[in-house]
């Protein structure tokens, strides 16, 4: 356990408590932040209890059918055409999504881009990173966006485009901050204990700059290490955290009416999942817990095998196989990683009811 809180924990933490002076405090020494620390982790271990369960009749269940029906409007599309297609329009908010693949198979690549299209659009979004760094995130926006070689935004000697100046570069950021995700799109960089109330503290934060922009989009990258550094489930093994934090996510995503979108990683007899071959993705998620239960929709991106291979470019599948929403089926998708960009094929998705 770190032995100081960040900044921002601290804001986080000051807001939960309601007590506006717990940095001063800290400042002058006479709260130690070793003191700090240890409440912060205790109060993440207590737990919500479950709500209770509700009955209503038949004809109070019809009574709110437009009600519900209008929900569909809020659907926040992702930009891949055919995905929003099968989920009704995009992403509905007071759902859990989960999104499996093996490790470098393009799962950050992809939310990534899913996020910064749905901030484009006014909603706000929240991406919780535990991998990449915030400026790393940005910098496979701007790869994207700008069609430039990933290494070479990032700065690093592998770059394969040499000749992009500073001066590129220095246009391509002040492009991108004219965009509405410049300001609708937060990042929350993972550090520590993970806290589900400081998270909820965060996005409740941020939602309030954007009254009336639609229901706000959360992305949590990823789930077995944000369990694995839960204070809450600190004594669970990893299978019982990833349950427990799965049960906890979903259960905010109704309770505060937001998108939840969480990113997995998958067994490793399960990689290669588009040879045909592959057995259900509802049973292939990494140290799953009970995922496949508590998602109201599982997808997996896998690499198509099958696809001859190219140096630019390398063919993905991303297969639906659980759909509360309605359709299930898979999605080819052209990944290009030097410019951290995902594209449909252009074909109709191969959906089933």
């Amino acid at each position: 356990m770190s032995d100081s809180l960040s900044t921002e924990q601290l804001a986080q933490f000051a807001a939960l408590i309601n007590n506006t002076n717990i940095i001063d405090l800290v400042a002058n020494g006479q709260i130690s932040q070793g003191q700090l620390t240890l409440f912060h982790a205790a109060l993440g271990k207590i737990i919500a209890p479950a709500p209770a369960a509700t009955a209503k009749t038949a004809h109070e269940v019809l009574a709110e059918y437009w009600q519900n029906f209008d929900l569909w409007k809020q659907a926040a599309p992702t930009g891949h055409t055919h995905f929003d297609n099968t989920l009704g329009g995009g992403f509905l908010p007071g759902r859990l999504y989960a999104l499996l693949g093996q490790p470098g198979v393009g799962k950050t690549t992809l939310a990534i881009q899913w996020a910064v299209s749905i901030a484009d659009t006014g909603r706000p979004v929240i991406y919780v990173t535990s991998e990449d760094s915030p400026h790393q995130l940005m910098c496979r926006t701007l790869a994207r966006l700008a069609n430039i070689d990933y290494g070479t935004v990032l700065g690093s000697a592998n770059g394969a485009q040499k000749t992009v100046s500073r001066e590129r570069i220095e246009s391509v950021i002040a492009a991108y901050n004219e965009r509405r995700s410049a300001q609708t799109l937060l990042i929350v960089e993972h550090a520590g204990m993970f806290s589900i109330s400081a998270l909820e503290a965060a996005i409740s934060a941020h939602v309030a700059k954007f009254p009336g922009a639609g229901a706000p989009i959360v992305v949590i990258d990823y789930l077995q290490r944000l369990a694995r550094s839960s204070a809450a489930m600190a004594q669970m093994d990893i299978r019982q955290a990833v349950t427990a934090l799965t049960e906890q996510l979903r259960e905010y995503a109704k309770r505060a009416n937001v998108s939840m979108l969480v990113l997995a990683s998958q067994n490793r007899d399960s990689y290669g999942g588009g040879n045909g071959k592959d057995r259900s993705m509802l049973a292939s998620a990494k140290e799953s817990g009970d995922i496949e239960y508590t998602a109201d929709v599982l997808a997996a991106l896998v690499v198509d095998d099958r696809a001859a291979p190219d140096s630019e470019t390398r063919t993905l599948l991303l297969k639906i196989e659980k759909n509360r929403q309605g359709k299930t089926g898979q999605i080819k998708i052209d990944y290009n990683p030097s410019r951290q960009r995902l594209d449909e094929v252009d074909e109709h998705a191969n959906g089933k009811r």
